[in-house]
């Protein structure tokens, strides 16, 4: 059995909430327990770590587009790269249904990438498997 925390970055509360019951109980059929932390924003999201209070996250997933007043003030790309500055073997798991940002995710290093189909089941597995190669990356 292990624990985990993970911050969950994604603008709709209510869907946030309904991701970490289905990936929360996804992952309890895995042996992983998590904790999860809910972030509206990437700015926020970004706020925990910069000022990090304590908490020691194991992965961060995140949708890739924001808006906010019709702009989109900072993308799931961009935090990802601003949490590899200070957490460069943190691993990040983008979860959104935009296909066009794909080509951006790739190549700013996202370990998994995982459309919302309206399947929240995909997610659990994409998670035990970056968690599994996180592992095995810090054996070697």
């Amino acid at each position: 059995m292990k624990f985990k925390t993970i911050i969950l970055v994604n603008q709709d509360m209510n869907e946030s909430l309904l991701i970490e019951a289905f990936v929360a109980q996804g992952l309890e059929l895995l042996k992983i327990y998590a904790n999860f932390y809910l972030a509206t924003n990437p700015e926020e999201a970004l706020d925990r770590f910069l000022n990090n209070r304590g908490e020691v996250f194991d992965l961060v997933v995140t949708d890739l587009v924001f808006m906010k007043d019709g702009q989109e003030p900072m993308s799931g790309c961009l935090l990802r790269e601003e949490i590899r500055k200070k957490y460069p073997d943190l691993p990040v798991v983008a979860f959104s249904e935009y296909f066009v940002r794909q080509t951006e995710a790739i190549q700013v290093g996202f370990d998994e990438i995982v459309f919302k189909t309206g399947n929240y089941m995909a997610l659990p597995k994409a998670i035990d498997d970056v968690l599994k190669k996180t592992e095995q990356a810090k054996k070697t």
